[in-house]
Parts: C-alpha cells; sequence; structure tokens
C-alpha cells in the first residue's frame, strides 16, 4: 500500500519536472533562432536588380560621411552632408533589421535576409551585433522623414556626433553579412556594383 502510494504521489511531480524541462528547452530553442518575422518572397531577378541599389546606399554613406568628415576649411562639416549620410545610414539600417516584430516590411521592400541561403538565420545573426544604428532608427527617421514638431524637441539627437559610430556600426554589420553570402551568387555582383559607384566622380 506504501509503494502504490508514493508512486501516485510521484506522478505528478514526474509529470511536472518532465513539463518543466520542455518548457525550458523550448523557450532556449527560441531564443536561439529568432526568426527574420514578415518576410515577403522576392523573385531571383527581383533580387538581383535590387543589388545595384544595395551598393549604391553602401557608396553613398561612405562618400557623404567623407564629405562631412573634412574640415570646414576644406568645404565640410555641413548640414547638408550630414543628412545625406542619414538618409543612407537609415535605408541600410532599415535593409538590415526588417522586417521584425518591431519593424513591418514593406509591400515592395528587399532585405538582408532575402540573399542568405537560410533567410531565417540572419535574424539571429543580426541580434548578436552592434544594435546602435536600429537603436537610432527611430530618431534619424523623425530628423529625415517630414517637417513635424519632433525635429524641434529639446533633447533631440546630437547627430553630428553620433553620424560617425553609426557609419562605423553599419559598417561591421555590411561585413558579417557579405561574409554570409559566400557560397552564393551575390558577393560577385555586388563587389562589382560597389566598384562602380566607387569609380564614379
Amino acid at each position: 500500500m506504501l509503494d502504490r502510494a508514493f508512486v501516485l504521489l510521484s506522478i505528478p511531480v514526474i509529470l511536472y519536472a518532465v513539463i518543466f524541462i520542455a518548457g525550458a528547452g523550448i523557450g532556449y530553442i527560441l531564443s536561439m533562432k529568432r526568426k527574420v518575422h514578415g518576410l515577403p518572397h522576392r523573385s531571383r531577378p527581383q533580387l538581383h536588380d535590387a543589388i545595384t541599389h544595395i551598393a549604391y546606399e553602401y557608396v553613398g554613406l561612405e562618400r557623404a560621411l567623407a564629405a562631412f568628415r573634412r574640415p570646414q576649411s576644406q568645404g565640410g562639416q555641413r548640414r547638408f552632408d550630414l543628412e545625406a549620410a542619414l538618409v543612407h545610414a537609415r535605408n541600410l539600417t532599415e535593409f538590415f533589421w526588417a522586417p521584425s516584430r518591431r519593424r513591418r516590411s514593406h509591400r515592395d521592400g528587399v532585405y538582408a535576409a532575402h540573399y542568405l541561403p537560410t533567410p531565417d538565420s540572419w535574424g539571429t545573426i543580426r541580434t548578436a551585433l552592434t544594435q546602435l544604428p536600429n537603436e537610432r532608427f527611430d530618431a534619424i527617421s523623425s530628423q529625415l522623414a517630414h517637417i513635424s514638431t519632433a525635429r524641434s524637441k529639446k533633447g533631440t539627437r546630437d547627430f553630428e556626433s553620433e553620424v560617425i559610430p553609426i557609419a562605423n556600426a553599419l559598417n561591421q554589420v555590411w561585413q558579417r553579412w557579405t561574409v554570409e553570402l559566400q557560397g552564393t551568387e551575390w558577393p560577385p555582383l555586388l563587389d562589382a556594383e560597389v566598384a562602380s559607384y566607387r569609380a564614379k566622380p
């Protein structure tokens, strides 16, 4: 009788332990693999056509930042160059960090995850990278999107001091993304477009 009672009492404990362990395991798996939510389908020709625009944003950020960093005596430190750099930084940030639970995809958007052999892997990879551009995305958007009250509020970000760290962070993400592209058809096309834009006056 005692043995039977012990068994009956042990069953709930065992079930609870199994449920707890299973739940912990599932939670661990979900935390390790973060999907790219809402990634729209894109055909190979569509991705091919977008390569030139991706390269343009990358080289555009390089050039605008270089112009802004010149001394004032050489025509640098201009607000126009700063905002040009922020436009390219914003577009690249959206390219790398969207779509996500926080930021939906555009109906016609093309994103970094599209170019990886396993698109969902980018959701996990990008969480381990610097988050500075993503954290500044809303503030940059407020500065650039339209004339608004947010642009006049006290406490708005000083992008004159932040644009260089943001650009450096985006370059790190770019380098990691291009590593993930190895073994696909995209690196030669991307490199050729980047080189073409860099060669233009």
